[in-house]
C-alpha cells in the first residue's frame, strides 16, 4: 500500500502538485496507523504471555491472573483483605491474623477433643479456625456461650477481666462433621442407616435421638415381649419386656 501510493504520488507531482502532496499525506497517515496497530498487537501478545507465564510460575494460589499467598474459603459471611471471588473464597498476599494450612482466618479458638468447632475447620491440635463468629467474641476466639460469673464464681472455661466466662460447646458423646450425637450404630462401608434420620459417616450412622425404643439411657434396636420365662439377648424388663441390639 505505501509503496503503490509513493509511486501515485511520485507521477501526480509532475502534472498536479497540490494533489501529490495530498497522496503524500494520505500515505504518511496510512504508515501510521499501520505502525500503531503493530504495536497493539504486540501489546497484547506480551500481557497474554505475561499472565500465562504468572499463573505457570505460581506455586501457591493463582486467581485472575494474579498469584496469592493464602486462600480462605470465607462463604457470604466473612470478611476479606484481598480479593473474594464468587465463589466464595478469599485471595490474599498477607494474613495479619491466623494461618493454617495456606489459608488464613479471623478466629482461633482452642475447643479441646470435646469442643464443638462450628463453621470451621479444626485442626489436629484441637483447635478451631473461623473466619465468622455466630456468637461471642473475645481476643480473636469465639465462643458460643458467655456467662457472668462475678468475682468469685466459678469458671471452667476462659475466663475475661469482667468476670465473664466464655465456654465452648462440648460434646460428650460422638462428633461428625463437627456436629454432636447422642448414638451411633456401626453398618461398615457399604451398609445404609437403618433409621431415615441418621447421617451416614465412613463406617458409622450417627443419630442425635434414638431412632429406636429408649430404655434406662440406652437405646435398643428392637424390643418384644417374652414374658418371665422366654429367652432375651440383651436387657429384660419387670415387665417381661426384651430390648435388644443396642446402639453404641
Amino acid at each position: 500500500m505505501h509503496a503503490v501510493c509513493t509511486v501515485v504520488a511520485t507521477y501526480a507531482a509532475v502534472s498536479n502538485p497540490p494533489h501529490a502532496r495530498k497522496l503524500g499525506i494520505i500515505s504518511v497517515l496510512f504508515s501510521v496507523i499501520g505502525i500503531v496497530i503493530s504495536v497493539v498487537i504486540v501489546v497484547i501478545l506480551v500481557a497474554v504471555t505475561r499472565t500465562t507465564d504468572a499463573e505457570d510460575d505460581c506455586s501457591t494460589h493463582s486467581y485472575q491472573g494474579s498469584c496469592y499467598e493464602y486462600k480462605t474459603h470465607i462463604g457470604s459471611l466473612g470478611s476479606c483483605t484481598g480479593v473474594t471471588s464468587s465463589d466464595g473464597y478469599c485471595y490474599s498476599h498477607v494474613c495479619l491474623q491466623n494461618i493454617y494450612g495456606d489459608s488464613c482466618y479471623k478466629y482461633k479458638t482452642y475447643v479441646g477433643p470435646l469442643g464443638l468447632c462450628t463453621g470451621g475447620i479444626r485442626s489436629h491440635d484441637d483447635y478451631c479456625y473461623s473466619t465468622y463468629c455466630f456468637d461471642y467474641r473475645y481476643r480473636n476466639s469465639c465462643y458460643e456461650y458467655k456467662e457472668y460469673v462475678g468475682i468469685s464464681g466459678n469458671c471452667t472455661a476462659v475466663r475475661s477481666p469482667d468476670n465473664y466466662c466464655y465456654i465452648i460447646a462440648s460434646c460428650s458423646d460422638y462428633i461428625y462433621l463437627n456436629a454432636c450425637y447422642k448414638y451411633r450404630e456401626y453398618v461398615g462401608y457399604s451398609g445404609s442407616c437403618t433409621d431415615y434420620t441418621g447421617v451416614k459417616g465412613i463406617k458409622y450412622c450417627y443419630y442425635a435421638a434414638c431412632p429406636g425404643n429408649e430404655y434406662g439411657g440406652y437405646c435398643y434396636k428392637h424390643k418384644r415381649y417374652i414374658g418371665s420365662s422366654g429367652s432375651c439377648s440383651g436387657i429384660r424388663t419387670s415387665t417381661g419386656i426384651c430390648y435388644y441390639d443396642r446402639y453404641d
